[in-house]
């Protein structure tokens, strides 16, 4: 079984010299997400992944807007050059400088497409904003099992219908058709089975936490998830491969 997951790139290993040989849980993360070659691939083949998407967690959104461009270019570019070094083990999300739109604009046409209820809620204001319908090709992905968005779709629905929020359709439409849907290390068989009578196979992907949750169990899980053969395939890999056309 092929199995695309997402991970972490944390800090640059230069912050992390400074810091000597203290190896609290939080800084062992953010070694291991620092670690962008050798170790990382270790650590995959260790639980049977053969690519991970890798996006930074250290966002350059949260730098002052004076720093968070150059940031940004300096962020993605190593991405690029680990992804460059592992072609067939790595590929990348870009982390765009969104205090400057334009900026963001252009730091994504450069590098190509780049937490919890504030992620779902930004979601919701693509959504409610018409973007869906004015971009009808733009997706996005929302991890952590839809920070919650879908547990509510039906309450936002009845709340919110197209005649209070003028859109052309409720809000699930646009959530079925745009938005893919990944647990983020939350290997949860309750939440699993939420999502998937939700939103389908059609729209999860795969994907872990890594380096903030262990790998340990991902293909347990994997193996233990209810459902078909052919679903499973959809989730682990080949929803990936349509999306991010790898």
């Amino acid at each position: 079984m092929l199995i695309i997951g997402d991970g972490r790139g944390a800090v640059p290993t230069s912050a992390l010299d400074a810091r000597g040989s203290d190896r609290s849980p939080t800084l062992e993360a953010l070694a291991l997400g620092a670690d962008l070659g050798e170790g990382r691939i270790k650590n995959m083949d260790a639980q049977g992944i053969q690519m991970q998407v890798v996006s930074w967690a250290t966002a350059a959104q949260l730098a002052p807007a004076d720093q968070a461009v150059a940031l940004a270019h300096a962020a993605n570019n190593q991405l690029a050059e680990a992804t460059a070094a592992s072609p067939a083990r790595l590929s990348e999300l870009a982390a765009p400088p969104w205090q400057d739109p334009q900026a963001a604009a252009a730091e994504l046409d450069r590098s190509g497409w780049g937490w919890h209820h504030e992620a779902g809620i930004h979601v919701l204001r693509l959504i409610l904003s018409g973007a869906f319908e004015k971009y009808p090709s733009l997706q996005v992905i929302s991890g952590r099992w839809g920070e919650m968005v879908p547990f509510y779709l039906q309450r936002l629905d009845d709340m919110l219908p197209p005649k209070v929020t003028g859109l052309s359709q409720t809000i699930t439409e646009p959530y079925l058709n745009h938005v893919w849907v990944t647990p983020s290390g939350m290997f949860n068989l309750t939440q699993f089975q939420f999502i998937h009578a939700v939103i389908g196979a059609d729209r999860i992907i795969w994907s872990v936490d890594y380096p903030y949750l262990t790998l340990d169990g991902t293909r347990e899980f994997i193996r233990k998830l209810p459902g078909s053969e052919r679903d499973r395939e959809k989730i682990t890999h080949q929803n990936a491969e349509k999306l991010f056309t790898l």
